[in-house]
């Protein structure tokens, strides 16, 4: 019954608002009449009146005209503004189809990949297999949010919040994660070739058989990160700290870990052929079983590593290469260099 009070005081509103309206066009056209009849008493002519009124209607008729596209415009802007923000809202949701629902909606309107997600909370979210191409969820929320098999090629995600997400089996080839937090995610089989994780926080994050072929990790925080036979090759993870981590069966081949800190990391069968390690810190390793062909290990600390059955054909050391008491380099392979 109040609603419908409600109607009929607004409908009332309404009806007097035109009839306020047309009470002032009809004072205004008496207006106008009465002051041309007393300018040209006696002298009525069709071409005076056009004469007296032409360029002041034109001038009129394209003030109104611009007046309604602005209003128009700031309307649209404020429609699209609310839209925006439900979508967002919808996208954070925990069920997946309602969420998926909001990003199809989302990149119709060219919002995720212009900016409008950069902050967003979407923590807890469930995307799991959303497309999510060359979105932008720079230093978004997405703390515990499920990605799995979400397609985030090319994504940015710098210094996004990705703590315990699950992204296994996303696809993040080539995307932007520099500085992003990663602590004790589940990137399992996750595609990043080619992405950049340059100073990103991957502390104890499984990415067991994941593709990091071409990625950029310098710098990164690795530490007690699980990547028991994933794809590094060529990768660059010079100065990276990968203390305690597992990188059991890991294919690492040319890769670059110049100054990385693998202390009591685990290389068994891990193959290095190629690989840069120059200055790198592999104190108490274990390399058992390892492929070293050709690596570099000028000036590296191997200092009680791990070294049963190592293959060292062809790779280089340096008088400041430190090696475990009673292992002699040359015996397996490796060769002296100044």
């Amino acid at each position: 019954m109040l609603s419908r009070n409600r109607a009929v005081t607004k409908s009332k509103l309404y009806i007097s608002d035109n009839k306020a309206g047309a009470v002032l066009l009809i004072i205004g056209l008496l207006t106008l009449l009465s002051g041309f009849t007393y300018l040209h008493f006696g002298r009525w002519a069709f071409v005076q009146v056009v004469e007296d009124f032409y360029a002041n209607f034109g001038a009129e008729l394209v003030s109104i005209a611009i007046t309604v596209l602005i209003i128009d415009y700031l309307n649209k802007c404020r429609q699209d503004v609310q839209l925006k923000a439900q979508l967002i809202r919808e996208m954070s949701s925990t069920e997946n189809g309602f969420a998926r629902r909001a990003v199809g909606e989302l990149g119709a309107h060219g919002w995720l990949t212009d900016g409008s997600l950069k902050g967003a909370d979407l923590e807890g979210a469930n995307l799991r297999n959303a497309h999510l191409e060359k979105v932008n969820l720079e230093r978004a929320n997405l703390e515990g949010t499920c990605l799995a098999a979400a397609n985030l090629v090319q994504a940015n995600l710098g210094k996004a919040n990705l703590i315990k997400a699950n992204l296994k089996e996303a696809i993040l080839f080539r995307s932007q994660l520099v500085e992003a937090r990663l602590q004790r995610s589940n990137l399992q089989q996750a595609g990043l070739f080619g992405a950049r994780l340059e100073g990103a926080s991957l502390a104890e994050a499984n990415l067991e058989g994941a593709n990091l072929e071409e990625a950029m990790l310098a710098k990164a925080d690795l530490i007690g990160v699980n990547l028991e036979g994933a794809r590094i090759a060529k990768a660059n993870l010079a100065e990276a700290d990968l203390s305690k981590a597992c990188l059991e069966n890991a294919r690492l081949w040319q890769a670059n870990l110049e100054g990385a800190t693998l202390w009591r990391a685990n290389l068994q069968r891990a193959n290095l052929e190629g690989a840069n390690l120059r200055d790198a810190d592999l104190a108490e390793a274990n390399l058992a079983g390892a492929n070293l062909k050709n690596a570099d290990l000028a000036g590296a600390d191997l200092d009680e590593a791990k070294l049963d059955r190592v293959r060292l054909k062809g790779a280089v050391h340096s008088r400041a290469t430190i090696w475990p008491n009673s292992f002699d380099p040359l015996d397996a392979g490796a060769i002296l260099v100044d």
